[in-house]
């Protein structure tokens, strides 16, 4: 599953995925999905980019009692 997300003049690649996904960790899943955008610098307005859904993994602790 993945998301959309319209890129606005002068956006950067790794500022809406910071901002969309709240990490750059799944950066290089993010470029595999977006080969055509890879080698710009800023996005032109309306750029298309194509997100990974992430799972978040929650450790759960041990109940205390």
């Amino acid at each position: 599953m993945t998301i959309k997300v319209t890129a606005k003049q002068g956006d950067r690649l790794d500022k809406i995925v910071q901002e969309k996904l709240g990490t750059l960790d799944n950066f290089k899943e993010v470029l595999e999905l977006n080969s055509s955008l890879k080698n710009k610098l800023y996005l032109d307005e309306n750029d298309v980019v194509i997100l990974p859904v992430i799972e978040k993994k929650i450790k759960v602790e041990d109940e205390l009692w």
